[in-house]
């Protein structure tokens, strides 16, 4: 999926606490296959050779982020990334959890601030965590997203000026008011055809 506007993409109303989502653009990681695409500008990398990604942050500038889970442990990988030039270079490799628990994940390297959904063996929760890009830090809050667990190759998760989208089973996408580890009103929840399953999604 290209680099789009979100308002193209899903109508989005213009509501006096959704213009801020008029003016966001997109990106987004697929299973093709056996593998782990990102198609961007119209152009394709292959983020990995297995439907091993579980979440993907892009925030607009030169460092991309996503977790991958290895076959022991899920880790967060940071690289030196750009639309045009395509990934360039690692340049940290994080473990995030000893499990395949990882439901999607999202970055901002300008704030040092993460946030990301897992499975904690009993329901689906979202933690606001500091990150550094080499290493975790304090953890902000844990709160709740779903009393049961999320499908790994169907959900994503990314925040962006207080709004937390977030897709899940039979492909819906919600767009939540989120902020201080509480959500709070929900703007949107909406029929979402990805053409194929998601590993990631990412909006700035």
């Amino acid at each position: 999926m290209k680099l789009i506007p979100s308002f193209i993409l899903f109508g989005v109303s213009l509501l006096s606490s959704e213009t801020a989502l008029a003016r966001q653009t997109c990106t987004e990681v697929f299973y093709s296959g056996n593998t782990s695409k990102l198609s961007v500008g119209g152009k394709t990398y292959t983020i990995s050779n297995s439907r091993s990604v579980r979440g993907w942050s892009y925030k607009g500038g030169t460092i991309a982020s996503y977790v991958i889970f290895n076959g022991q442990v899920s880790q967060v990988i940071v690289e030196k990334f750009t639309p045009e030039r395509g990934f360039e270079r690692k340049l940290h490799t994080v473990k995030i959890s000893n499990s395949d628990s990882i439901l999607g994940w999202d970055w901002d390297e300008k704030t040092n601030r993460a946030s990301y959904m897992f499975y904690d063996g009993q329901k689906t929760v979202v933690r606001v965590q500091d990150f550094f890009g080499d290493r975790f830090g304090g953890v902000r809050s844990t709160t709740t997203v779903s009393n049961s667990r999320l499908d790994k190759y169907s959900s994503s998760w990314t925040l962006y000026n207080g709004v937390a989208e977030y897709t899940l089973r039979q492909q819906t996408l919600k767009r939540e008011e989120f902020s201080n580890g509480t959500f709070g009103s929900v703007l949107e929840t909406i029929s979402y055809n990805s053409g194929d399953s998601i590993a990631g999604r990412s909006c700035y």
